[in-house]
């Protein structure tokens, strides 16, 4: 990797709204205190009675404890969207 593509994969991580991603998937995200939780649509199985899906704005990061799936903005582009790393990039640029 270079250094350009690092930089902007930083940016990129800076500059995304993680709540507003994930919200634009249709998933209703609740805060609860200083993160959001909602229902994970990766395993699907509609049985959630409780909110599994955790988002931390501020670090940008997101987790299921459900099904254990988590990452940042390219990785829930990647498995949204069925995409590659670079695809996700472009994606989200």
């Amino acid at each position: 990797m270079t250094m350009l593509h690092d930089l902007q994969v930083d940016r990129i991580k800076h500059e995304v709204d993680l709540v507003a991603l994930i919200r634009e998937s249709g998933i209703e995200l609740t805060r609860m205190g200083r993160d959001w939780v909602g229902r994970c649509e990766f395993h699907g199985d509609g049985k959630d009675t409780r909110p599994s899906l955790h988002v931390t704005a501020e670090r940008g990061l997101w987790h299921c404890f459900g099904c254990a799936k988590g990452g940042d903005a390219f990785t829930w582009v990647m498995l949204r969207e069925g995409l590659s790393f670079p695809d996700a990039k472009r994606w989200l640029l």
